[in-house]
């Protein structure tokens, strides 16, 4: 009866003894998770900090006449900090065509951006249907248009959700309005931009496409000899195109192109003890003011 009695005594030490380890294996687990995750938190502070010192950095370079010089995207040299490193670009939303430019001052659509984003949006393999899509995205009312989509059809989407009807904020919101895919995102964002009033694009800093989608006329022998010529000799006044290049199509080239360098993207890359960090800021320079639109970390 004792050698029972003494059995059973040692099951249940022994149960105790596994009960208490696997508890107090739990209760490590959860410290490693909970010191894990303050440091990731303290990580991710500091990486914040470290964007916002670069912005402050930038607001002062912006002030000098180095910026004059960007060729559209400025990339700084990548700089080690405690724990990891810090690398950042600069580059010149005007070199891009602004979508908000569908919507006029008044909140009408634009006739001339529309054609002008169709034409575009054919020189990037994309429909050029599509363009309705983003303005029926923008405008105010619920009246459908041609190729458009209003309120009605993305409540079917799931999860559900209605139309902004006011400027974009962001060029992620493409995901909500159009069915593309990746390739197209990737083609688009090195073409449009998202600025929070009309732009013209940058006739010195723009890119092939944006100059053929000017017109139909244009040929690609011209924008590519523009572009040769504007490397030489950076174009000062729209007049000067006529000059460099025969026949160029000038009808419409003032209300689409100008000079403009107001607004910089900023875009940091943190590596901090294996925590990375992606951050963005929209600069506004207005002479020697400078603003920060929009900040996304």
């Amino acid at each position: 009866m004792r050698l029972n009695n003494r059995g059973v005594a040692l099951i249940t030490v022994l149960l105790v003894v596994a009960l208490v380890s696997v508890l107090a294996s739990q209760a490590v687990w959860q410290q490693h998770l909970a010191v894990r995750r303050s440091t990731n938190v303290l990580m991710q502070q500091q990486a914040m900090f470290y964007h916002l010192g670069a912005e402050t950095w930038v607001k002062q370079w912006l002030k000098t006449e180095i910026p004059a010089q960007i060729k559209g995207v400025y990339r700084l040299p990548s700089t080690p900090i405690t724990g990891g490193k810090i690398q950042a670009q600069l580059s010149v939303q005007e070199a891009r065509y602004n979508l908000n430019n569908l919507l006029l001052d008044d909140g009408q659509a634009s006739v001339l951006d529309i054609a002008y984003l169709q034409r575009l949006f054919k020189q990037l393999d994309l429909p050029s249907a599509w363009v309705m899509l983003l303005v029926d995205w923008l405008d105010a009312d619920q009246t459908v248009l041609p190729d458009g989509a209003e309120d009605g059809h993305y409540l079917l989407a799931q999860p559900a959700y209605r139309t902004a009807d006011q400027l974009l904020s962001s060029l992620s919101e493409l995901w909500l309005i159009l069915p593309m895919t990746l390739a197209h995102y990737q083609s688009l964002q090195a073409h449009v931009c998202v600025l929070p009033q009309r732009t013209k694009i940058n006739l010195n800093l723009a890119p092939a496409a944006l100059l053929l989608a000017l017109d139909q006329q244009v040929t690609v022998y011209q924008a590519d000899y523009l572009i040769r010529q504007r490397k030489q000799q950076p174009f000062s006044q729209l007049t000067e195109v006529s000059k460099a290049v025969q026949d160029f199509p000038r009808e419409h080239l003032a209300d689409f192109f100008g000079f403009d360098r107001q607004f910089f993207s900023l875009s940091t890359d943190v590596s901090l003890n294996d925590i990375s960090f992606h951050g963005t800021s929209l600069v506004q320079k207005a002479g020697q003011q400078m603003r920060i639109i929009q900040r996304q970390l």
